[in-house]
């Protein structure tokens, strides 16, 4: 089983995001070879 940078157990394939560059409109990820979540990001402005 691997580990995340905390030293947390991670269940699958561990991927990391890097949003330095730009945000995407939404990522997908699978929760196995046939199915899995979207999830949308919304800009977000606190003015």
């Amino acid at each position: 089983m691997e580990e995340d940078l905390n030293g947390q157990p991670v269940l699958g394939i561990l991927n990391l995001i890097n949003f330095k560059e730009e945000i995407p409109h939404s990522i997908f990820i699978y929760l196995n070879q046939d199915d899995g979540d979207e999830y949308v990001f919304h800009k977000y402005n606190d003015k």
